[in-house]
């Protein structure tokens, strides 16, 4: 992946209980993980702290990459993925089943994704019940605790998240020439994960509401959802040909904005935000 790893956060909540932790599984093939000292050095010829060295390195430069594929978009600057929900249509469960009805009156798992420029998904949260709100998937996200940790880029998101150093989201009544530049850079370059999801539900109908819904519980349906998402980038990787492109620009439909998270903004997230309103002024 470019920037941010393929998270499949698998494990549906029990709805009721206290929020636990999801497990973290590791990749058992790194042999980084489980060779000596010693092996690393006969297998690879370089010690491990240099072999880690050289990974951040190359991840760096793929980083670079990737903001310079954003940035060729609208000119918005510093980004590494642009993330969204969308509501995946359920059979409804007989456990729970109230928490399960969306926004829009159907069962749903609600899925957070963030999409690169180049329409893969590099992140995927995939475990809560259609009823609950896009900023609390990502405010109990370890997407949310890995960002908050680095510095070196922005995610685009709606006016469902709140403004943070990491988050940039649209100005609320823009009243500027800078401010309305912003928004529609923001919105331009953001777009690429509804187009990632457009393409995504056109090749695999059976996560779109136009192929019904997921005849399986909330467990199983997870597992197709995440298998779409991998299946998704592997076509894009394969460049296997969408036959249907032009309706799926139209598949993923965004629903009403949730409530804009301004209030929830913190100081360093503003003032990025009004730096980059006065850079589009200049536009």
């Amino acid at each position: 992946m470019a920037s941010l790893i393929l998270l499949a956060d698998e494990n549906v909540p029990v709805i009721g209980r206290k929020l636990q932790r999801p497990r973290v599984f590791r990749d058992r093939t790194n042999p980084l993980d489980f060779l000596s000292d010693e092996e690393v050095v006969e297998r690879y010829r370089l010690p491990r702290h240099v072999l880690y060295r050289l990974v951040e390195m190359v991840r760096a430069n793929e980083a670079l990459v990737t903001k310079h594929h954003f940035y060729q978009i609208a000119g918005f600057p510093n980004v590494i993925g642009a993330i969204d929900g969308t509501l995946i249509p359920i059979m409804a469960p007989k456990e729970n089943e109230p928490e399960y009805v969306c926004r829009k009156g159907f069962h749903a798992m609600n899925v957070q994704v963030v999409a690169d420029a180049s329409l893969r998904f590099t992140n995927i949260v995939c475990k809560w019940p259609g009823s609950v709100h896009d900023s609390f998937i990502f405010a109990n996200s370890e997407l949310k605790d890995h960002m908050e940790t680095r510095n070196d880029g922005w995610l685009l998101g709606d006016s469902a998240y709140a403004l943070k150093k990491y988050m940039m989201t649209p100005k609320s009544n823009p009243s500027s020439v800078g401010e309305e530049n912003y928004n529609a850079a923001h919105s331009r370059t953001r777009v690429v994960v509804e187009r990632a999801l457009g393409v995504c539900k056109s090749r695999f109908r059976c996560v779109h509401k136009s192929g019904g819904m997921l005849l399986f519980s909330p467990q199983k349906s997870v597992q197709i959802i995440t298998a779409v998402a991998k299946l998704h980038n592997m076509c894009l990787d394969m460049k296997v040909p969408l036959m249907e492109y032009e309706e799926a620009v139209n598949m993923h439909d965004p629903g009403v904005h949730q409530q804009a998270q301004d209030a929830n903004a913190d100081q360093t997230g503003q003032a990025i935000r009004q730096r980059l309103i006065q850079r589009f002024a200049m536009n």
